[in-house]
């Protein structure tokens, strides 16, 4: 399972991770027992730390993902 798009940006070759690795868990029977969490880092001007948001993502039924902020 290679991605050979090699003109891919970034945002593509995350999704397509993301993807492979949701294929590899769920034929390993551990699709519906893992959780993918993704963070957002937001920095506004003047501010020390970043604050991030964090989104749960989950394999649901249909195998599509869910998604749950935390």
């Amino acid at each position: 399972m290679a991605f050979n798009k090699m003109k891919a940006n970034f945002i593509e070759r995350k999704e397509a991770l993301k993807n492979v690795t949701w294929i590899i868990l769920k034929k390993k029977g551990l699709g519906d027992k893992t959780a993918l969490f993704e963070g957002e880092v937001i920095t506004e001007p003047g501010q020390t730390l970043p604050t991030i948001n964090w989104i749960k993502k989950t394999l649901n039924a249909n195998n599509t993902l869910q998604e749950e902020p935390c």
